[in-house]
């Protein structure tokens, strides 16, 4: 049987190598990796090191069989290091989907696996914690994780169907586009929980290039009679909203506002969830000095009970034991995900929308962590962009301050703040010189205050993420990077206890006087654009001054052969 998979990886590459013609086509990527954890000598209770790597090659064939039809699959061969004689050997078809459009060229389809969005309220991935402005050194790795998960942009690779069309108007607009898309979220288990679907679209009505109205739906529903007739149960999430953009010249406008609607029938067909939220948000933006410096302003409200599974859903799940040396300290217990699994682990990465509000780790964003789409949420966002045209400099800073909507636990609201900055300096352009020299930098603070009026404890929790990085170009594409990600953490806040269908059941008090530190350096070669090696040490350590048992501090050395063709 194990020869099974080498006849038929031989099979392909044969088929491969004959098939480079206009109507086949094929690309993909190459990666080896070995890596090497170890726990600090101080650790004498837990498995003090481990070692493994990866050699993977992932083909992605382009079949053209007509003009208007093309069929894409991945095919991945993988061989774990020790595997020696294929012991270990898999292959694996990641992606296979079939697009096409009708001879006129008025109606596009796809089937299997596609990738969609819709709105921040509606169905967006929205973009790892503690991502923005990432040092090069990081950014690589991270790179790799949501390749591995399809986590490309803020799209949610799904399995399902889809279609568009546009239809042309010579009066008042220009255009109006239909999108509408139907995807399985669950199938049966063990003939009690029935099929569960994703389903919605768009119609845009384009006034211009620049302006649009839009309406948006999006329902995940369950299939009742894919199981047994007697279970009746079905749960149900719905989202309705209106979006806009008009572009005035000297300014624009954008807004979306919507309702949501979140029910569940029970095995005696009895409706006990029934649950209906709302939200908008308003703002105006303008661009200036030739569109280099872009400034906005919004408002936005989002009730306690708005539930949105496919833009709540969070990009990574802080409930998966991390792969690497996982139970640390001579008080041994499971570590809970970091900053260090965050951005070289792919495991904890999350594909699946899921109806209920995921767990989150309130040392990386306790302000927003379900993007904008956040429940009970109010308040102001300030956003400034800035980039000179030479692409010497570029910056960011953002700020949000919001309230809650309703107490949680008690009539007074919350306060928020959420500040952010990021910058990059291109040494090498303003300087003009051969090899790149660059720096980056970002700063995230994020507070929340509320007068527990001596009933409960006061909440005053603040945070701060630190980035620093760069990259230097030693002799010609022979480069040195390092990068530091620092995470401070003070105070004390609440963590909402809910149930299956996202009702609070109670509140845990938290107490936190922690950091978490991740500094690496690395030599990398570009052999070529697609082609690099890199030679990476690490060191993750994570204090905690409330109880110094939780302390421990993992070092890892890395290398890597990435190519893409």
């Amino acid at each position: 049987m194990r020869r099974i998979p080498i006849i038929i990886a031989l099979s392909t590459l044969t088929f491969f190598a004959h098939a480079q013609n206009p109507k086949v086509q094929f690309n993909g990527t190459a990666r080896g990796d070995i890596e090497s954890n170890k726990l600090v000598k101080s650790d004498t209770s837990n498995i003090d090191q481990n070692i493994k790597g990866n050699t993977l090659v992932d083909l992605r064939m382009d079949i053209k069989p007509s003009e208007n039809i093309k069929i894409k699959a991945d095919l991945r061969f993988r061989n774990p290091m020790g595997g020696f004689w294929g012991q270990g050997a898999a292959i694996e078809l990641r992606h296979i989907s079939l697009k096409g459009v009708t001879t006129n060229k008025f109606f596009k389809y796809r089937f299997g696996d596609i990738d969609l969005k819709l709105t921040p309220y509606t169905l967006y991935n929205n973009n790892g914690d503690l991502s923005t402005n990432e040092a090069e050194i990081f950014k690589t790795t991270r790179d790799i994780n949501e390749e591995e998960n399809y986590n490309f942009g803020n799209y949610w690779h799904q399995q399902g169907a889809d279609f568009a069309f546009r239809l042309g108007f010579d009066k008042f607009i220009q255009s109006t586009d239909f999108t509408g898309f139907i995807v399985r979220n669950r199938s049966v288990v063990n003939n009690t929980l029935p099929d569960r679907l994703h389903g919605g679209g768009n119609i845009q009505c384009n006034i211009n290039s620049k302006s649009f109205i839009g309406f948006n739906y999006i329902n995940l529903f369950d299939l009742p009679k894919t199981v047994n007739d007697s279970i009746k149960e079905k749960f149900e999430n719905s989202v309705m909203t209106s979006n806009f953009k008009f572009d005035f010249k000297k300014f624009f406008a954008f807004g979306e506002g919507g309702v949501s609607n979140e029910k569940f029938v029970n095995n005696k067909n009895t409706k006990t969830i029934d649950i209906k939220g709302n939200f908008f948000e308003v703002g105006i933006g303008k661009k200036l000095s030739k569109d280099n410096l872009s400034i906005e302003a919004s408002f936005r409200r989002v009730s306690d009970d708005f539930y949105s599974a496919g833009a709540q859903t969070k990009r990574l799940n802080y409930t998966t034991s991390p792969q690497v040396l996982s139970s640390v300290s001579n008080n041994p217990y499971s570590r809970d995900a970091g900053i260090f699994d965050v951005v070289k682990d792919p495991s904890i990465y999350n594909p699946t929308i899921t109806p209920q509000l995921m767990k989150y780790n309130l040392m990386f964003n306790h302000v927003t962590p379900y993007g904008k789409a956040t429940p009970n949420r109010t308040g102001f966002d300030l956003e400034i962009n800035y980039k000179d045209s030479a692409e010497r400099y570029k910056t960011n800073i953002s700020c949000q301050l919001l309230q809650d909507t309703r107490g949680e636990g008690t009539t007074q609201l919350r306060n928020y703040a959420l500040l952010n900055w990021n910058g990059v300096i291109a040494f090498d352009k303003i300087y003009h010189l051969k090899k790149t020299v660059s720096l980056n930098a970002g700063i995230q603070y994020a507070k929340s205050q509320r007068d527990g009026q001596n009933v409960v404890k006061d909440v005053d929790l603040a945070t701060q993420a630190i980035d620093v990085g760069a990259t230097i170009e030693l002799v010609s594409r022979f480069d040195l990077l390092f990068g530091s990600k620092m995470v401070f953490a003070k105070g004390t806040e609440y963590i909402d206890e809910r149930d299956t269908y996202n009702q609070i059941t109670g509140f845990t008090q938290k107490t936190l006087d922690a950091s978490q530190m991740l500094h690496a350096v690395s030599l990398r070669y570009r052999f070529t654009d697609n082609v690099i090696f890199s030679l990476q040490g690490s060191t993750f350590k994570v204090k905690d001054k409330a109880d110094s048992k939780n302390d421990y501090q993992i070092k890892q050395i890395y290398m890597l052969f990435n190519m893409k063709f």
